[in-house]
């Protein structure tokens, strides 16, 4: 009976420790992918400030092409 309540215990201790490997690697995870999200974020508002430009350029290519007025719709 003694050397199965050990057993148990030391069962028991093993579950915990993996837990809480578990609960690390999930933390880390959760850290990398909010970092990798705000990253994303972050070149998306780029990337719409370059297509803007562009889209500006165009307009202004188009306006100097039509003598000043507006291109045609």
């Amino acid at each position: 009976m003694v050397a199965n309540i050990v057993q148990l215990t030391e069962n028991a201790n093993r579950l915990d420790n993996s837990f809480d490997i578990l609960t690390i690697n999930v933390n880390r995870f959760v850290e990398t992918s909010s970092a990798e999200a705000a990253q994303d974020r972050q070149q998306a508002a780029i990337d719409r400030q370059e297509l803007r430009n562009r889209v500006d350029q165009i307009i202004n290519y188009l306006r100097d092409r039509n003598g000043g007025s507006n291109p045609p719709s």
